[in-house]
């Protein structure tokens, strides 16, 4: 009410000619210029407004009322609403409804009232911000300790068992006018809501006392409990700067606010009722064909002197709109206004990002380097990328049409790091990313793998993060078994995807062997095992340069000593950030949705006996040596369903290995589904076989080299990111075409991995001179005992 007080009380007690060419010259507006902008924006104005009247004679809210905050709470409609008495003295009184339109006033109104005793709110408790938590109703009021005219506001708390029995907060006021700056006079109107992290945000008007004209501006806090709150150092989020907000009032004030899980909206009010959206609640792009509902036409409409004091909620047909009208100063009623749709000020589009496994990204300069301190862009992993995510991003940007880089992201990573250091990299990506996107931006995230705790460690250590919903498919959330041999070992036994296992192969003989000087011959050479020396054991290659092995330990029961289970939490090696990070209350994260696959022979216990002394001494098997394996259909070959599933988030298992939690069609519809994309026809699923059944050789290079591999039958296959992958290659001679444009000396590391046997290998090293290729001849005999080896031609 205070808004426009000072502009309206000189109105009133202006002589009956100046108050009747006012009236006159808004008619006249109304005329010239018509208003057809509730059209527009197809807000329909009831026609038996206005459907809540003041009080009768000599009650409490005899003068005028205005509507506070509405709740619907099955099929009834509840209203806290704000009522004056002939005085002026304001206080809460509350209503129900059945339809919105016909309000039954509660008998013991008002419910809050201005405290008895000389105090902040001693003349007024009025303007209600009403939400209730699921146990109580949380209310947030203005109080002034003079009428309106003293501009002492201030902004207290209550609580409520039931919505009509109020507790004033002892620390009351909790929200109090600045010492200096734009707010240092008064802070009323609170409009409060509850985020998906249990914070809350506060909307408030304000006024300095050094401001003579368009006094009135919003500001924005936040708190983490409803008592203390913090206000936004960039304060007002809101000020009075388009044409009709400058022009008959006095600022802008009085806020309503309704999230809809994307897109925060706000009304307000200067001489009639505006619109604002923002993504973040503090930058508000506000509606150009504002304001959204006009003032009536004089002399015959209700609410043709001011409207003020909305309140807005989206109902299940429709949205609802209360709000306050007058024919003339203090004399407001509350009247409703209806529309099927909102306008779009900012696109409803959140832009996506894919954040893929482990393995999949690789350094574009070094491979997989060795050192966890090299730097430099991480680029995807052709094979894994065809193999996992191209039925993903092609449905996305080919069937939705979505633009790469734009509408979706794909987050290729140093995948080896801690999770921490995976958080704080992930943030500075999505920091960079945003700022293509208009301030507020949150995206739609979904995580495949260990892609899922990357996600997972992200929201978890930045409370302040920049995810909408997030979806996770084939996390491990409790770890995975398969780690095991490998953080205790650098045992790849346990490994079923074989493209994998020949990527950490690769890795461990390059980070554990140095070369010793022989001579080239030809400009080739193979590093045999008498002249490699190994710098590092394969257990202090895995822990000292892909230290998040130990992140994917199970935390539940998994190893077994003479039948026995081991407590995991007993170990020496144990997987300390998912004890530190658990999910104890997952919904109060944007985490919304998981994907597991199931039915397919996933591992469940290792049976363990004690290491020798030399694997003791050698820091290996310290929590025991595997003797033999027991497996189970929970999984999806990797994950174990109890893993990848979190309690009290929407759980869907699927038929598949994991390859299938990301790449088949049931899982792409449910990710569709996940990112507000259900119309988008699913015909896609990864074209290439799961690898865990196939034999699989692989040529890869320390070096940017163009490789290309051509068999008998005059097939080729070209490397990518120097790395050349060949799907179950037949017996026979094959010719290695390798090119290189630089000169250069360089390690080739051909393996051949096939399931249930350990990889072959054969390391050597070639000089190469720039744009002079080599060719070479590539002998594969298949068989139990395959046979493997390249010659110079």
């Amino acid at each position: 009410m205070l808004f426009y007080f000072t502009l309206f009380f000189k109105i009133k007690r202006l002589k009956t000619f100046y108050l009747f060419s006012y009236v006159l010259i808004i008619f006249l507006l109304r005329i010239i210029f018509p208003q057809n902008i509730i059209a527009a924006t197809n807000w329909i104005k009831y026609s038996g407004n206005p459907i809540v009247e003041p009080g009768a004679p000599g009650e409490w809210d005899e003068k005028y009322i205005y509507p506070g905050t509405v709740i619907k709470e099955g099929s009834e409609y509840k209203m806290w609403y704000t009522g004056s008495d002939r005085t002026g003295r304001e206080q809460i009184g509350y209503a129900t409804s059945t339809d919105g339109i016909t309000w039954n006033k509660y008998d013991g109104d008002p419910v809050l009232k201005a405290s008895s005793e000389t105090g902040w709110d001693s003349y007024i408790a009025a303007q209600a911000s009403v939400i209730f938590d699921g146990t109580n109703y949380l209310m947030w009021y203005s109080g002034n300790n003079g009428p309106v005219t003293k501009e002492n506001w201030k902004i207290g708390f209550a609580s409520s068992p039931d919505g009509i029995h109020w507790t004033k907060y002892s620390g009351n006021p909790v929200l109090e006018p600045s010492q200096t700056g734009w707010d240092n006079k008064a802070v009323y109107q609170p409009e409060v809501e509850k985020t998906d992290d249990n914070q809350f945000y506060m909307w408030y008007s304000a006024t300095s006392k050094t401001v003579s004209s368009l006094r009135w501006k919003i500001g924005f806090a936040t708190s983490i409990d409803g008592k203390n709150w913090t206000k936004y150092s960039g304060n007002p989020v809101i000020r009075p700067v388009q044409s009709w907000e400058t022009s008959g009032g006095d600022g802008v004030n009085d806020p309503s606010v309704y999230y809809d899980g994307y897109i925060f909206h706000i009304w307000y009010h200067a001489h009639g009722i505006g619109y604002a959206q923002s993504l973040d609640g503090i930058t508000w792009e506000k509606y150009t064909q504002n304001p959204v509902v006009p003032r009536g036409t004089p002399p015959n409409d209700w609410d043709y002197f001011f409207i003020l004091s909305t309140n807005v909620f989206k109902d299940i047909n429709n949205y609802k709109m209360w709000y306050a009208g007058e024919t003339n100063y203090n004399s407001s009623k509350i009247g409703l206004a209806t529309t099927d749709e909102l306008p779009e000020i900012i696109p409803r589009k959140a832009p996506i990002v894919i954040v893929p496994g482990i393995l999949s990204s690789i350094n574009s300069i070094r491979g997989i380097p060795c050192d966890l301190s090299v730097n430099g862009d991480w680029i995807p992993v052709p094979i894994l990328a065809k193999l996992y995510y191209k039925a993903l991003l092609d449905t996305l940007t080919v069937d939705a049409k979505l633009e790469m880089n734009k509408d979706v992201y794909f987050y290729s990573y140093d995948w080896r790091q801690t999770p921490e250091v995976l958080a704080d990299n992930f943030k500075n990506y999505i920091d960079t990313i945003s700022q293509d996107h208009p301030s507020g931006t949150k995206f739609k995230m979904v995580g495949h793998s260990l892609g899922g705790l990357v996600l997972r460690s992200y929201v978890q250590k930045y409370a302040n993060n920049k995810a909408l919903k997030i979806l996770t498919a084939g996390t491990p959330h409790k770890g995975t078994v398969v780690a095991y041999n490998v953080w205790e070992k650098g045992n790849l036994d346990t490994i079923e995807d074989q493209a994998m296992k020949l990527l950490l192969e690769t890795i461990l003989w390059k980070c554990q062997i140095r070369s010793i000087g022989i001579p080239f011959f030809n400009n080739f050479r193979e590093l045999k095992p008498a002249d490699l020396k190994l710098i590092k054991s394969r257990r202090e290659v895995v822990q000292n340069s892909a230290p998040i092995i130990n992140s994917l330990l199970p935390i539940f029961d998994y190893l077994k000593k003479n039948g026995n289970p081991i407590h995991y939490f007993d170990m020496n090696q144990k997987n300390t950030w998912l004890i530190n990070h658990p999910l104890s209350n997952p919904v109060n994260l944007p985490l919304k949705e998981t994907v597991s696959g199931k039915n397919r022979s996933t591992l469940r216990y290792i049976n363990i006996i004690a290491p020798s002394k030399q694997e003791r001494r050698a820091g290996e098997w310290i929590d025991g040596k595997p003797v033999s394996y027991e497996k189970n259909l929970e999984g999806d070959d990797t994950i174990l369903v109890e893993s990848s599933r979190i309690a009290g988030l929407d759980n869907l298992n699927i038929e598949g290995n994991h390859q299938d939690t990301i790449a088949s069609k049931a899982a792409i519809k449910e990710i569709l589904k996940f990112l507000d994309l259900p119309e988008i026809e699913v015909t896609r699923e990864s074209a290439i076989p799961n690898l865990s059944d196939q034999i699989i050789l692989s040529i890869t290079a320390d070096t940017n080299l163009q490789m290309t591999l051509t068999g008998n039958d005059k097939s080729s296959v070209e490397s990518e990111e120097n790395i050349l992958i060949k799907v179950n290659p037949a017996g026979g001679n094959y010719n290695l075409k390798i090119k290189s444009n630089q000169s250069v000396n360089t390690t080739l590391y051909v393996m051949l991995a096939k399931k249930g046997e350990e990889v072959k290998n054969r390391i050597y090293q070639i000089k190469l001179q720039k744009d002079k290729p080599l060719e070479f001849r590539l002998i594969y005999s298949p068989g139990k005992s395959a046979f493997l080896q390249l010659l110079p031609v």
